[in-house]
């Protein structure tokens, strides 16, 4: 199975854990080089079993790549920020409107978000009626 972007290394960013995945698609984008995780080849199982044994062996590595994991995934998956620029695009919102509502955090899944609110404009109220609370401590989605 081939995927451009799995939401599994989000995911585990999210959570604080560094990663080991393969340099395809647009995960390159999401795990910056020895900084929040390692890129591989796909297929080159020597490589991968090197980054492992690097991240078991190194507490201090796992610890730095997962904050810096952690950190970039908040930036990009800013759900907030991320809508806002969608309504935008689509010219629904302006933005100070938008802002001056930052009060209320979302916190499901951007799956669960995009699902529920497609048939509704509500979109502030989508996440917190979801039985979906999938984010990480801290992280609102």
């Amino acid at each position: 199975m081939r995927e451009v972007f799995g939401w599994v290394i989000a995911e585990a960013m999210a959570y604080g854990r560094p990663v080991v995945a393969t340099r395809v698609g647009g995960i390159p984008e999401v795990v910056s080089e020895h900084e929040s995780g390692y890129l591989i080849e796909r297929g080159d199982v020597a490589a991968l079993a090197e980054n492992l044994r690097a991240l078991i062996d190194d507490p201090g590595r796992r610890i730095a790549m997962g904050k810096a994991g952690r950190e970039k995934v908040q930036t990009l998956f800013d759900l907030q920020k991320n809508v806002k620029q969608l309504l935008q695009s689509y010219g629904l919102v302006h933005a100070p409107a938008l802002a001056s509502r930052r009060t209320t955090s979302l916190t499901c899944s951007p799956v669960a978000f995009w699902r529920r609110s497609a048939a509704t404009c509500g979109f502030r109220n989508v996440c917190r009626q979801s039985s979906l609370e999938m984010s990480p401590p801290g992280l609102t989605f």
